[in-house]
């Protein structure tokens, strides 16, 4: 669209390698969870059905999935770049506290829904927010460092290479193409100029 946060194909394109990032990084980490869950409450007396661990855990890890373009959106909006400190630090913040709002009521109406399909009551805490937001300080760091990774790599990609500047001296019949990089002076001589060139040639040019 134009827009700041209009979707070009290089940010679709970032988008969705993210994800393809995001995904199987989620489904394993949510498994490690709910195995260690099932091993932690056995080893306190307080076993539970192997499924409900997974439930809870990949409830979890779908409503991140869910809302994840929202911390896009805020990367977009405040990258990480020089100058852009003070928006970086008013953006990122308020929008990790709406994610993990959003993460929380997500993850939760998720479980109400399995569990009364399967008949069965959920009896967890509602909306522990304090709790699962310390966690959502490092989901929100990791997806936005994702998003700002693959944004990065595909924006170079799609930038076309800057054309050198040069300088054509015509030198008796030759004409030499000096990059202005190259040029460490230029002087008069006569109704010539002279050209200093980093390789030790002085060309004139009339």
């Amino acid at each position: 669209t134009g827009l700041r946060l209009g979707m070009d194909g290089p940010a679709r394109l970032a988008l969705l390698r993210a994800y393809a990032v995001l995904a199987p990084l989620a489904v394993i980490t949510e498994t490690s969870n709910a195995l260690s869950t099932i091993h932690d409450l056995a080893g306190l007396g307080r076993p539970v059905p192997t499924v409900e661990p997974f439930i809870w855990e990949y409830s979890s890890g779908a409503s991140i999935l869910l809302f994840a373009p929202i911390i896009y959106a805020a990367v977009r909006f405040a990258p990480p770049r020089r100058g852009g400190w003070l928006r970086l630090a008013l953006v990122h913040p308020l929008v990790s506290v709406l994610f993990s709002v959003l993460h929380i009521l997500g993850m939760e109406l998720m479980r109400l829904g399995i569990y009364a399909l399967s008949g069965h009551h959920y009896g967890g805490r509602l909306f522990p927010f304090v709790y699962e937001y310390r966690k959502d300080i490092g989901t929100y760091l990791t997806v936005a460092g994702l998003f700002w990774f693959f944004g990065e790599l595909e924006r170079r990609r799609s930038t076309p290479p800057q054309a050198t500047a040069t300088l054509d001296i015509k030198d008796g019949a030759r004409v030499i193409k000096a990059p202005i990089s190259e040029i460490l002076a230029v002087s008069s001589a006569g109704n010539y100029v002279e050209v200093v060139l980093i390789d030790g040639r002085r060309p004139l040019m009339r």
